[in-house]
């Protein structure tokens, strides 16, 4: 290619010589037509377009060249940005599948081999899960540090135990219903690690109804017959409320037959007269005056029989709230 571009590269002065002769045997017998300085503009005008066409051939070679060459490896772009993912700590006192499946996850994205896994997944273990590599040597494979890992921490290795958590588990007196409900999905998750739906699914909404802590509502949810956990839970919440609203109104009944209050005596308060004020202040000492306690009714009649006990005026307003 680059001897066909110096004989081209050539060509100008051959025809400069050519024509210079031409020049000469016409001088003999006529004036030149073309002046030196003309013919020299005409052999750079050929040369310029001789370059650019081998410039333009090489250019399209290169271009061919560097499209059929293979990018390295670790140069490739990966959606157009460089994602370096570390897996977190694992110590052994989380659940172990919920780790495996965010760090297999990880090591999906970063095109980890089973000799990457096995130095990463080593080298992020702490506590109680450390000491496994003690057992296992520096020889050990991915999978072998997997299977002590499931055996270990695992929870298809502990079902028993999650069943027995389960018979027992029930309401806390500080703890509202949703908590307890996704603990009892945990429980039974655990227990049976394989199951989907079907009885796994019965079985959690008997453990859930059973272990409430408010019996009524015990009652109330098992006689709805929900289908799924979702509708126990939709099914508890609603019926907490309405149990809430109908000890509020029990209250009200019990104060009323009691403390021998009429129904004006017992509405709720209204700010901004002073007839009000005198008027929850006669009902407070009409209460307080009887001194009697209330025992059963919720955190409701729990303000109550503290305002009872401290000999203070009850505004109906505050126990009552809108």
């Amino acid at each position: 290619m680059f001897t066909r571009s110096r004989s081209r590269l050539n060509r100008p002065e051959e025809e400069e010589d050519r024509l210079e002769d031409d020049g000469q045997g016409a001088g003999e017998g006529s004036q030149p037509d073309m002046q030196p300085s003309e013919i020299l503009n005409l052999c750079r005008a050929e040369m310029q377009g001789v370059l650019q066409n081998e410039l333009a051939d090489i250019n399209e070679k290169l271009s061919a060249l560097m499209l059929n060459m293979p990018a390295p490896q670790n140069l490739q772009s990966r959606g157009g940005m460089s994602m370096k993912i570390k897996p977190q700590i694992y110590d052994g006192k989380e659940e172990w599948e919920p780790y495996r499946a965010q760090f297999e996850l990880i090591a999906q994205k970063e095109r980890w081999d089973d000799d990457q896994k096995a130095a990463m997944l080593g080298a992020s273990l702490k506590g109680q899960a450390l000491t496994l590599l003690t057992e296992l040597g520096p020889d050990m494979s991915y999978h072998d540090l997997l299977e002590a890992l499931e055996i270990r921490f695992g929870s298809r290795h502990q079902t028993t135990r999650y069943l027995a958590l389960l018979q027992t588990r029930v309401q806390g007196a500080d703890e509202d219903v949703r908590t307890f409900h996704q603990a009892i999905k945990d429980l039974v998750r655990r227990a049976w690690p394989d199951a989907r739906g079907g009885a796994a699914e019965d079985t959690a909404i008997f453990h859930f109804a059973r272990g409430l802590g408010d019996a009524r509502l015990c009652e109330l949810v098992l006689g709805a017959s929900p289908k799924t956990m979702a509708n126990a839970l939709n099914d508890a919440v609603r019926m907490e409320a309405v149990l809430q609203w109908n000890n509020c109104e029990g209250i009200t009944a019990y104060l009323r037959v009691n403390f021998q209050l009429s129904s004006s005596e017992v509405q709720p308060a209204r700010s901004g007269s002073g007839n009000n004020k005198k008027k929850e202040r006669t009902d407070g000492e009409k209460i307080g005056g009887k001194r009697r306690a209330v025992d059963s009714g919720g955190p409701i009649v729990k303000d109550v029989r503290s305002n009872l006990v401290r000999d203070e005026p009850i505004s109906f307003r505050s126990v009552f709230p809108k």
